[in-house]
């Protein structure tokens, strides 16, 4: 029975994991999962279990190899994207030696793997000089400094690899968080009949249905610790012209709309180009989307940031109480192209496939 010391809640995750500073030769050693960046080897402290414990049974476990773990470095608060939920994690990080350096290979990359659950996972493990180390990208980012420096002051550090909706540029746009200043441009963007044939709402009418709108569905969303829910603003005054976001639930539903003056620009693609890839940095492991089969215009947005339909299902769609078959697209942007994200086809009992799309 896994006694990690590792919740998951609905929204977060708390993690109490242990890494070592293994040395030898001036060498460091770091692990490397297959397509990501560098780390400090270690793993989660299991209840009743001293954190020196778990880090000797981790290197053990990993590269077969029996270290001796010496004193205390450093103390971290990470938070950091955990497949499709944010991760508080404390970390403590101790200095390590090899009782054996006979057990394993003490230059270059070796294989070794961790495991996760019922599932095993392949890690290379390299042997880097200081110099390597900073020409490379090594998680956390904030305590390399300190392991370089050879300082044998133990270091606090809070590192945040998540925020929500940080700001992106394109082109010729800016992506930011909209503000109640910005309830105005909301009003402007919501009022249009035609703009809001295929929202899943119905059109703003006053100033205080904008504003209503604003503290409703954006301030508890930008109260998140990770999110992306995003004003399109052209650069040359800053003003939202549309939206675009992904919905932090199971689906990651990718939606967006634009003021009809600026439609046929390519400014929703751009946006939606932009905001998908800043997902895909933080590890989120895939996006979906959907459109009104009335509305093609929408789908070809999703085929031309690289999303492929799925499928086609039937809804009685609220608040307007209408049926709707809505298409299905869906991005995998962490290298499992077979996944397919069945909720709707769960959730609906009418549900088919198109051929030809």
């Amino acid at each position: 029975m896994n006694r990690d010391i590792l919740f998951r809640q609905e929204n977060w995750i708390f993690s109490y994991r242990v890494a070592g500073i293994l040395m030898h030769e001036g060498k460091i050693l770091l692990q490397k999962p297959v397509n990501d960046d560098f780390a400090i080897p270690g793993g989660h402290v299991m209840s009743f279990e001293t954190s020196k414990e778990t880090l000797a049974r981790e290197f053990r476990e990993e590269i077969c190899a029996d270290v001796e773990v010496n004193e205390l470095i450093a103390v971290g608060e990470v938070f950091f994207p955990w497949g499709d939920k944010p991760c508080h994690q404390i970390g403590l990080y101790y200095r390590c030696s090899l009782k054996d350096p006979s057990q394993i290979p003490t230059e270059g990359m070796f294989p070794g793997h961790d495991d996760w659950g019922n599932k095993r996972i392949d890690l290379n493990f390299h042997w880097l000089t200081p110099e390597e180390i900073k020409e490379n990208t090594v998680y956390p980012m904030e305590l390399i400094p300190h392991i370089l420096s050879g300082s044998e002051e133990v270091f606090h550090f809070v590192t945040k690899q998540i925020s929500n909706t940080p700001v992106i540029e394109t082109e010729r746009l800016i992506l930011r968080p909209f503000t109640p200043e910005d309830i105005p441009a909301l009003l402007e963007i919501h009022r249009d009949e035609e703009v809001n044939r295929f929202l899943p709402w119905f059109p703003l009418k006053t100033m205080e249905d904008a504003r209503r709108f604003y503290e409703e569905r954006y301030a508890p969303k930008y109260a998140r610790p990770w999110g992306y829910d995003y004003a399109i603003c052209l650069k040359q005054d800053n003003v939202p012209v549309g939206y675009v976001n992904i919905d932090m639930g199971e689906a990651h539903d990718l939606g967006y709309g634009l003021r009809k003056e600026f439609w046929h620009q390519g400014i929703v693609s751009e946006a939606a180009a932009a905001v998908v890839e800043r997902a895909k940095k933080d590890y989120l492991p895939f996006v979906t989307a959907t459109h009104d089969v009335s509305n093609p215009r929408s789908g070809a947005v999703m085929r031309k940031i690289g999303m492929k339909y799925c499928y086609t299902y039937e809804e009685q769609w609220m608040p307007k109480n209408i049926t709707v078959h809505f298409r299905m697209y869906q991005l995998n942007l962490d290298g499992n192209d077979d996944r397919v994200y069945g909720g709707y086809r769960e959730k609906y009992d009418k549900h088919f496939i198109e051929e030809n799309l």
